[in-house]
């Protein structure tokens, strides 16, 4: 059980950078808000919130997107509050 654990957080880890590369490389929005989600399940919120900051249009994303967005803030925002 902890193996798979590890697995999907890795897993996660190099999706979420995967797209921070392909963010860097396109500046689309939509590549940042998709990386983000994935540092949070793999635990690396810093990371999710600097890929956060680094979005510049965020009208390029679609209504499914900003409601994807908004909640992974709210999740990020209690994390932040419980472990600080």
């Amino acid at each position: 059980m902890e193996d798979d654990h590890i697995r999907k957080i890795a897993l996660h880890n190099q999706a979420g950078q995967l797209y921070r590369e392909r963010h860097s490389v396109k500046n689309d929005s939509r590549d940042a808000v998709l990386g983000a989600g994935h540092f949070y399940f793999a635990e690396r919120e810093e990371d999710a919130i600097r890929l956060i900051n680094a979005i510049r249009k965020i009208e390029d994303l679609t209504v499914q997107q900003c409601e994807y967005l908004l909640n992974l803030l709210k999740n990020l925002s209690l994390s932040n509050s419980r472990n600080g």
